[in-house]
C-alpha cells in the first residue's frame, strides 16, 4: 500500500511484471536487511528504524527499489521480466556505500513525511504483527502478509 501511495507508477510496473513483495520484501523484514548489508550499514539503518516511524523499513525498502526502478531504462520496462530487477536489485545492494545508503535514508524520511496519517493507519491494520504497545501488550495476526505493497 505504500508503495501503491508513493510510486504509483512503478507499483503498477512492478506487478505487472508479477514483481511482488514476497520475492523480495520477506528477507528484509524478518533480518531487518542484516542479511543485505554489511555490518557499517546495517548498524547506521538501524538506528534510524529505532528513532524514526514504525513504517521506516517499508519507506527504506520502497527507497531501495525506486532507486532500481529508475536504473533500469523506463522505457525499456516493459521487456524486462522479475529476473532482471531481482539481478539488479541484487547487484545494487552489494555495490551500495554508505553515501548512498544515507541518501536512501533521506528518501525513506521523505516517504514517511509525506505519508498522511489515514494511509499509516490503513496500513498498520493490515499488518501481520502490530507493535507491542502498553495498551497492546501482545502481537495480534491480522490476517494479511507482511512487506511492502
Amino acid at each position: 500500500r505504500l508503495m501503491l501511495y508513493h510510486t504509483p507508477s512503478m507499483w503498477r510496473s512492478l506487478h505487472a511484471l508479477s514483481f511482488t513483495p514476497n520475492l523480495y520484501a520477506i528477507p528484509w523484514f524478518t533480518t531487518l536487511f542484516a542479511h543485505t548489508f554489511t555490518m557499517d550499514k546495517i548498524l547506521l539503518l538501524w538506528d534510524k528504524m529505532v528513532v524514526f516511524d514504525s513504517f521506516f523499513s517499508e519507506f527504506f525498502g520502497i527507497a531501495i527499489l525506486s532507486a532500481v526502478f529508475r536504473k533500469l531504462d523506463r522505457q525499456r520496462m516493459k521487456h524486462k521480466d522479475s529476473d532482471d530487477i531481482r539481478v539488479a536489485l541484487t547487484a545494487m545492494l552489494q555495490e551500495m556505500d554508505l553515501t548512498e545508503m544515507e541518501k536512501r535514508i533521506r528518501v525513506a524520511r521523505s516517504y514517511e513525511k509525506a505519508t498522511v496519517p489515514s494511509v499509516q493507519e490503513s496500513c498498520e491494520r493490515g499488518r501481520i504483527f502490530k507493535s507491542v504497545t502498553p495498551t497492546n501488550p501482545t502481537h495480534e495476526s491480522c490476517g494479511s502478509s507482511p512487506g511492502v505493497e
